[in-house]
């Protein structure tokens, strides 16, 4: 078992399950597709309030370029409504008018798929928070949790992982984050089941 802090001083377990595996090399399988860019969409004020400051579009779109991302479009919730069903822009659509930023960013930054992962690493990179530092921690055998896998749902989910979040309130707007994120992570790394 592996054990260690999160950032924020909590323990985490990390454990290797009986019966897990390395994937087994890729001689006898047909070649993935590369990883496209994913884009993440973020509310631009929230964004904004994580990040300790306002930006004018000409500076959020320079800081992007020098962390080597790239703010993709700029839209509202209504105007994605809208063109989700296809209506006519006089129609009026359901949602606000919230700013919408679609940032892209590279297929290997998973960190980088949700409001917290990329204002975490954007006030990192400005210099406005320090880089965490991860240690190890040693926890209890008797205090481990463990995740059963059925053998049916190994047939179909020959790689799984879980955690433990302790200390966390899920408000609507940080829960919906959180699922977004396990889609995102589903849609790069599992490549909608294909590998996962």
């Amino acid at each position: 078992p592996l054990s260690a802090f999160t950032s924020s001083g909590s323990p985490a377990v990390l454990a290797r399950l009986p019966g897990s595996r390395v994937p087994p090399p890729a001689n006898n399988t047909a070649p993935q597709p590369p990883l496209a860019m994913p884009t993440v969409s973020v509310g631009r004020d929230r964004l904004f309030a994580a990040l300790g400051r306002v930006y004018t579009q000409d500076e959020f779109e320079a800081l992007c370029f020098d962390f080597g991302i790239e703010l993709d479009d700029v839209t509202t919730e209504k105007a994605i409504i809208r063109k989700e069903k296809h209506l006519e822009e006089d129609v009026e659509a359901d949602g606000d008018d919230e700013v919408i930023y679609k940032i892209e960013v590279a297929a290997n930054r998973y960190d980088l798929l949700c409001l917290e992962g990329l204002a975490r690493s954007l006030r990192i990179f400005t210099g406005s928070e320090a880089t965490p530092i991860f240690k190890i921690a040693s926890i209890p055998r008797g205090s481990m949790l463990q995740m059963h896998v059925r053998p049916q749902t190994s047939q179909i989910r020959p790689y799984v992982v879980c955690a433990v979040l302790r200390g966390v309130t899920f408000a609507e707007v940080r829960y919906n984050s959180f699922i977004d994120l396990q889609d995102k992570l589903h849609q790069n790394i599992c490549r909608y089941n294909l590998s996962g």
